[in-house]
């Protein structure tokens, strides 16, 4: 190669270092014709001669459309070889998620969740292949690649390290910054070649010497300098330009002599595609029909259908192709194609639109015959025009299902579209209309109100009817138009009438749930609720009693019949719902708030599996949020923020985030480490105005909580009175929910606002007394207790400390021992105020509440205790990540497993079990379970 032995030399490096087991990516990067090819063929010789196993695939200017085609390529052994043995060995554990990427299996929704199910198993699919044999994986013209396997890379170059694997691909420049968007084609590719692990490769133009020889090799003699200075400067020393200059000259007899050079001048890059064409011309009889299927059929593009598409016989489109062989403009076996990208542009840039529809048109109606998966027919059709033909719109439908089941949701919907724009039966219009709606809900709600409601105002029977509504009503309230989505599925009900189908539930539910957050509705709500309660338990679908038992919790304030409900629906919620709905962690939180707490964890942790078992990110960043939440309301410091933590780095949703964040803060609040607090807050945007959401209320009592740990009562009391405010409206009464009001009344008091303290707590202890015995009364009799003060005050703390204790609330019976020996000590029981505060401080310390262990330490020393400091040491040591690393590890899970479940790499999981070792003082994996058992505990009397 000219010119490209400081390139070459850093692919000889990377090489080397990928067989080491150090992963890297190379972006070689420049314009058409560099040589960008070239490098990668070398590179791939390259690597196979010191032993690396090469995964190849070479993107097309016109195949983006297809969905994982680029992926496919790269495992086509996977794909062709089901042999015993063979490389679908690796498609086990996570890797088996990769399977319809592959063509293999069914995705689960098109959502975008199950897309990084399929990332995920492409991940582990490529580590386990990579840990047989270290891989180089080349992509030629990435910019072509379709966006599926594009995200894929982008995935896979984040997650190099420590794997034996070098990503080589070749790219054009992306465009500027301002001239692109945030997920198409040119923001994923500036993102990959800003990666830490990847280095860009820019050959640049060749130089005087290297045109010069160049041309003598083609010319058959040395060309005189000022000839090779004229092809050099009309070509920008583009090698491939400069060959197509080059064998220009040769067809026209040009020797290169310096009275070459004007002839030489007055030729253009233009004219050299001109040239393509006029070579074309000058062919037989079919050879620009034989090009110009060539360009349409892409990567389909088999010998037999060239001479198909091409209306060529078998011998004669034989003659041709060979013919298109020997002057260098095909190349290929079995499949053909265009020596050069720039080959391909020229002969579709000369086709006038019609004719490119009209040859667009025909590979469909060619493929469709041949029984190709409609996904493969429907490239065709949507570079089609404006057609109307029925049978295309068919197409496109069936097509856009295959997306959906591999995970293709973008081209579902461009399919979906292009069969409205072409459909003109209104029956079929409707149908797409609602295929289409029901597709957008989560995506791009407007549009799906839009097409929903076009689809609803034409449809007529009542089932048909509702099976529309039921879409956008959901689209309705994922826009915030609650009262227009509930009247829209109330409407639907009616129309159904008695029917016991399923659906009608589902609309039932969906009404239900929207009319939560509608003031407007609850009457309406409660009329259904009331009839609902009528109805033997047995009769209604698990969707309408997980609402009931939420109703049950948050505005009767009934415990059993809440229990009741949610006993009976969340097995089969677990193992039977959409992991991503909100049945499941609704039913966990009535659990909890029951004070149900083993089996509030255990069916989050079932739930936790199963999420991540399939690979689901955001079901299993929602499963870990309820994970630490009941860690949190069990009084395990250290493991709810642990699981906060994994949340937070498994999900970049804007609603679950601020659920994890909550957590995390009110656990690192009791871990005393506030400032850690304040930048969670920051780091997720949550420090300002809040919206007016479940999980933001959330975040607004956390913060509160933070206020006041701080000592700033009055934003403290703002923040959890506006969080009251909404709980109230939106009928969240039960203080087991959010016990705002006795948080505020604590600040209410600090600031002397006393009445109104007294207040808060009267009204939380009635609630919290009808609720029943457990966590929520105990922390309204301790609020009640600290804001009456005096004997009243020591009664009611008693009272708490005796409920709590009962209770699987360790951390706050812990601060009800600590008010209660601090009440005893002012009062001037200095002695027995000491028993209560050494239990605070055992029982705070041993669950990594380091916050009020430190409180309970100092007031048991004013009392006239003498506790011992306990040194923050083992477990209490680790950071979340740390800790839940170490926990699995201690489970028996392997690394692999571990990173498996929580979407990281092995080598991140490696980092953690590392430092957590010397952290605990041990030097191996056997000892992990003892040291989380007793590290964080230590004596703290004497």
């Amino acid at each position: 190669m000219l010119d490209r032995e400081s390139e070459l030399e850093v692919i000889r490096t990377a090489i080397a270092t990928a067989s080491t087991g150090l992963g890297s990516a190379l972006v070689v990067e420049g314009v058409a014709g560099i040589g960008k090819t070239r490098l990668l063929a070398r590179g791939c010789a390259l690597g196979q001669r010191a032993g690396l196993r090469i995964l190849r695939a070479s993107c097309g200017e016109f195949e983006a459309p297809y969905p994982w085609g680029m992926v496919r390529q790269v495992f086509d052994g996977i794909v062709r070889d089901d042999s015993a043995g063979g490389p679908r060995r690796f498609l086990r554990d996570a890797g088996r998620l990769a399977l319809p990427a592959l063509g293999l299996g069914v995705a689960a929704g098109g959502r975008k969740d199950d897309e990084f199910a399929l990332l995920h198993g492409l991940y582990w699919l490529t580590a386990d292949m990579a840990r047989e044999s270290p891989l180089l994986i080349a992509v030629d013209d990435l910019h072509w690649s379709d966006r599926p396997s594009l995200r894929f890379v982008a995935h896979l170059i984040r997650r190099l390290e420590g794997l034996p694997v070098l990503l080589m691909v070749s790219a054009r420049p992306p465009r500027p910054t301002g001239q692109r968007e945030h997920g198409d084609p040119d923001y994923v590719l500036a993102s990959i070649r800003a990666e830490g692990l990847a280095t860009v490769i820019s050959p640049g133009p060749l130089s005087g010497p290297a045109c010069a020889s160049l041309l003598r090799d083609a010319l058959g003699g040395q060309p005189a300098p000022g000839f090779a200075a004229a092809c050099q400067q009309m070509t920008g020393g583009n090698p491939f330009l400069l060959r197509a200059l080059a064998d220009s000259l040769v067809a026209e007899h040009v020797a290169g002599t310096p009275a070459d050079v004007g002839h030489v001048r007055r030729m253009t890059p233009a004219a050299i595609s001109r040239r393509v064409l006029l070579q074309l011309g000058q062919l037989p009889p079919g050879a620009l029909a034989t090009a110009r299927a060539i360009t349409i059929l892409g990567a389909g593009a088999t010998i037999a259908r060239v001479g198909r598409l091409a209306q060529l016989g078998a011998s004669e489109g034989t003659r041709v192709i060979e013919t298109l062989m020997s002057d260098r403009l095909v190349e290929g076996e079995q499949t053909l194609a265009f020596v050069h990208p720039l080959v391909r542009s020229a002969v579709h840039q000369d086709m006038a639109p019609p004719v490119r529809q009209g040859l667009h048109l025909g590979a469909a109606r060619m493929l469709a015959a041949e029984g190709c998966p409609s996904q493969d027919v429907a490239v065709h059709l949507l570079e089609c025009g404006d057609a109307t033909d029925p049978w295309a719109v068919s197409t496109l439908r069936r097509a856009a299902g295959q997306a959906r089941e591999q995970g293709a949701p973008d081209l579902a919907l461009r399919c979906l579209e292009r069969a409205l724009a072409q459909t003109r039966d209104p029956e079929v219009r409707n149908e797409v209309l609602a295929e289409l709606g029901s597709m957008e809900v989560g995506e791009a709600p407007d549009r799906a109100v839009e097409h929903l409601t076009g689809a609803l105002s034409s449809v007529t029977g009542p089932a048909h009817r509702a099976a529309v509504a039921l879409p956008l009503g959901q689209a309705l309230a994922v826009c915030g138009r609650f009262a227009e989505s509930v009247e829209v599925l109330a409407r639907a009900v009616g129309e159904l009438g008695d029917d016991n189908s399923g659906l009608r539930s589902r609309l039932q539910a969906v009404l239900l749930d929207t009319a939560r957050w509608d003031m407007a509705s609850t009457a309406r709500a409660d009329a259904l609720l009331a009839e609902l309660d009528q109805q033997p338990s047995g009769d209604l679908a698990p969707a309408l009693q997980a609402i009931l038992a939420t109703y049950h919790t948050s505005v009767l304030c009934d415990r059993p019949g809440a229990l009741s409900h949610a006993r009976r629906v969340l097995p089969a919620a677990i193992q039977l719902f959409d992991l991503s709905a909100p049945i499941v962690p609704e039913m966990i939180s009535v659990l909890l708030f029951c004070d149900q707490l083993d089996e509030a964890r255990q069916a989050a942790e079932d739930w936790l599996r199963l999420t991540q078992s399939r690979g689901l990110p955001l079901a299993s960043s929602v499963a870990a949020s309820f994970a630490s939440y009941v860690a949190l309301h069990v009084g395990a410091v250290s493991e709810s923020a642990a699981w906060a933590r994994q949340a937070l780095d498994a999900s970049g949703s804007l609603w679950v985030s601020p659920i994890a964040v909550a957590v995390l803060v009110l656990a690192l609040i009791e871990r005393g480490d506030s400032a850690a607090a304040h930048r969670e807050l920051a780091a997720y945007g949550l420090v300002g105005d809040l919206g007016r959401t479940w999980p933001a209320n959330r975040v607004r009592y956390a913060r509160a909580c933070l206020h006041a740990a701080d000592g700033d009562h009055r934003r403290a009391a703002d923040d959890l009175l506006a969080a009251g405010d909404l709980a109230e409206r939106w009928r969240m009464r039960n203080p087991a929910l959010m016990n705002w009001r006795s948080a505020a009344a604590l600040s209410l008091a600090a600031l002397g606002h006393r009445a109104d303290a007294r207040q808060l707590c009267a009204e939380e202890l009635r609630l919290a007394r009808r609720w029943g015995p457990g966590r929520a009364l105990g922390i309204a009799l301790r609020a009640a207790g600290i804001t009456a003060g005096g004997q009243r005050g020591i009664e009611l703390l008693s009272e708490a400390v005796d409920v709590l204790g009962r209770s699987p609330a360790r951390l706050e019976h812990a601060r009800a021992l600590a008010d209660l020996g601090s009440a005893l000590r002012r009062s001037g029981a200095r002695t027995q105020a000491r028993e209560p505060l050494r239990q605070a401080l055992d029982l705070a310390h041993a669950n990594g509440g380091l916050a009020l262990a430190e409180r309970a330490r100092s007031e048991l020393i004013i009392a006239g205790g003498r506790p011992r400091r306990p040194a923050i040491r083992g477990r209490d040591a680790l950071t979340p990540s740390e800790l839940r690393v170490a926990q699995m590890a201690a489970e028996g899970q392997t690394n692999r497993q571990i990173a498996q479940a929580l979407f990281v790499t092995q080598r991140t999981v490696e980092t953690h079990l590392t430092s957590a070792y010397g952290k605990l003082g041990i030097s191996s994996r056997p000892e992990l379970a003892a040291a989380l058992a007793t590290g964080g505990r230590a004596a703290s009397v004497g």
